[in-house]
């Protein structure tokens, strides 16, 4: 079980309510938990007035938030936290996120993975290179590679929910955007990088070259995002785009985040067509997001208690990793923990 905690970062108030957010999610039984680091980048940090330096810190203090977190949480568990004596110690991950290219747009292509004709593979490269490395420095367990909009994207590794990037846009293009974030995430002491949310071929693409470019020392995972349970948002084919998570070496998972529930049965099942590498899932409420207001529409999705229905299918389906992504909360990741006890009879320390 896991979850994101996606936030500001640069205030120490800000700080210290992700903090919460991580701390609260291991009590209800998470094992991986993301670092805020989703729509983080040095080229958006710059444009506020950051220096490259204190970009980077700023980057690589996602990943240490983290790290602080689960340290909490070790301790309490050891000293019998609050006096629950059924909160125990288990294995917790920090995955460094990393977000598409779309998500630095903010006009929504992280959810289209239309970046424009133009955009090439070696652009995405360029654009998450030094966020990548800089991750992968800081102490992350793995990287995830989160809301992969389109097929170019996975191979160099966004409106964000139609994954079209312009048609200027190239892999180089999205290679020299993502470069010194994933080196200064790689850097930062995460134990793996998750890129999410990945919306088309494009950046799929250009990650996996950046991973095996720069010879990044931690896992990662790919995740892809759908809006009709078939393609990835763009339209590029979903078994495309997971064959490049597949070939890649580097890629120790791949699966679909911030999709509706009713889409994630079918969508494991095409995913196993194509790869044996473990299947994660970490769907939205299933909430309509209105891109004009910027905002959720309210009681357009699931309940918590209809979304843990959902935790055996797509268990039995497949999925070896299954969390919430948007508009999911503490509880609904405490339910999912209950899940699979109650499936396997066995004690939560031990829930893989």
């Amino acid at each position: 079980m896991f979850t994101t905690s996606q936030a500001h970062i640069t205030e120490l108030e800000e700080e210290e309510d992700i903090f919460q957010v991580h701390l609260d999610y291991l009590e209800a039984g998470a094992h991986v938990i993301i670092t805020s680091s989703y729509q983080a980048t040095i080229q958006g940090f710059k444009s506020r007035g950051f220096s490259q330096e204190e970009s980077e810190d700023l980057l690589r203090r996602s990943v240490q938030i983290a790290r602080e977190a689960r340290d909490i949480f070790y301790n309490d568990c050891l000293r019998g936290y609050g006096g629950q004596s059924d909160i125990k110690k288990h294995t917790v991950l920090v995955a460094a996120s990393i977000g598409s290219y779309g998500a630095y747009l903010a006009d929504g292509s992280e959810y289209s993975g239309h970046y424009g004709k133009d955009m090439t593979i070696e652009n995405l490269k360029d654009f998450h290179r030094r966020r990548l490395e800089v991750l992968a420095e800081g102490g992350a367990d793995l990287i995830a590679f989160e809301t992969i909009p389109n097929k170019l994207e996975a191979q160099a590794g966004t409106g964000p929910y139609s994954g079209h990037y312009g048609k200027d846009m190239t892999i180089e293009n999205l290679k020299d955007f993502h470069r010194r974030r994933l080196e200064v995430l790689a850097e930062g002491g995460a134990d793996l990088i998750a890129f999410e949310t990945i919306p088309n071929k494009l950046e799929a693409q250009a990650y996996a070259e950046l991973l095996e470019e720069d010879n990044i020392s931690i896992p990662a995972w790919f995740s892809f995002n759908s809006k009709d349970g078939v393609n990835v948002v763009s339209g590029d084919s979903l078994t495309e785009c997971v064959s490049i998570a597949d070939s890649c070496k580097k890629v120790v998972a791949v699966g679909i985040n911030c999709t509706p529930p009713r889409f994630i049965h079918g969508l494991i099942l095409s995913i196993k067509k194509v790869t044996k590498k473990p299947i994660l899932i970490y769907p939205n409420s299933g909430e309509r997001y209105d891109a004009d207001k910027k905002e959720w529409v309210v009681s357009t999705g699931v309940t918590n208690e209809d979304f843990v229905s959902y935790v055996q299918v797509w268990h039995e389906a497949g999925a070896c990793l299954i969390g919430g992504c948007c508009r999911t909360t503490p509880n609904t990741v405490r339910g999912i923990s209950l899940a699979l006890q109650k499936e396997h009879a066995i004690p939560r320390e031990s829930v893989p």
